[in-house]
């Protein structure tokens, strides 16, 4: 796999913007150093680092970029990376979130984590994160992954836009230690094979800030499905929050996967 896509966006300057020709592709261990100049630019520049929680140089080298275990997607303007989203496969160890849901192995080995998702700050307002969503899930499917989870800062809306939007539910929130470091984490989580979209009932609005009420919710059963700006509140929006039918099972309908 090489080059995905190709097309223009525009860049943010101090007095005004340029149009600018992008090429999305595959990305491989040669591009490493690229990778991590870009996140410590995105960690430099973010305006609450409870958001973001970098990886490790390892975590890119031995899992993100290695084939089997993730894949990463690179957006480039002028031989320069802008953007990049990384994905990981984690079978059966302990960093698999589906630990959380409770699945049987066979469906455990069928996971894939929405890992970071990085846009530099002067091309931001592009829907980077969509365009390479879109690639992202169909590498996933075409690898026979059946279940797609990823964590997500209650407080980081394009982040969970972005990811809303393509299907993922909130299923849960936490605060998550390890390489989090203890902080507040949505659990997300979308059914690749799940044939007919739910329909969310019994429906009301929360606060993002309300952390405690999601939590009852999720445990009666409710699911996040959609976020909504509040004029004049930044950076704080609702999350609306429903009761699925058809009902998912446990935490997650897993009963449609496919077995081939």
């Amino acid at each position: 796999m090489g080059r995905i896509e190709t097309g223009t966006i525009l860049q943010r300057l101090e007095d005004g913007t340029e149009e600018k020709t992008y090429e999305m592709i595959f990305l491989g261990k040669a591009h490493l150093d690229q990778v991590m100049a870009l996140q410590q630019v995105i960690f430099d520049t973010i305006d609450n680092q409870e958001k973001f929680v970098p990886d490790p140089r390892e975590f890119y080298d031995e899992i993100a970029l290695t084939e089997g275990r993730g894949k990463m997607i690179g957006v480039f303007v002028e031989g320069e990376m802008i953007a990049a989203r990384s994905i990981s496969f984690p079978g059966l160890s302990y960093e698999n979130l589906a630990w959380d849901l409770n699945l049987p192995e066979e469906e455990m080995l069928r996971v894939c984590h929405l890992e970071a998702s990085m846009v530099r700050p002067d091309y931001r307002g592009n829907r980077l994160q969509g365009l390479m969503m879109r690639p992202t899930l169909g590498y996933a499917r075409q690898r026979g992954s059946g279940m797609v989870l990823c964590t997500i800062s209650p407080f980081n809306y394009p982040s969970l836009k972005n990811v809303m939007e393509a299907g993922l539910v909130i299923r849960d929130v936490k605060v998550r230690e390890g390489v989090y470091g203890g902080k507040l984490r949505f659990l997300l989580a979308m059914n690749l094979c799940r044939p007919v979209e739910p329909v969310f009932l019994e429906r009301c609005k929360v606060m993002n800030t309300a952390i405690e009420v999601q939590k009852g919710l999720l445990e009666a059963g409710y699911a996040g499905y959609r976020l909504e700006k509040l004029p004049g509140q930044p950076p704080y929006f609702a999350l609306r929050y429903g009761k699925p039918y058809p009902a998912l099972v446990g935490r997650l309908d897993t009963t449609l996967l496919s077995t081939n």
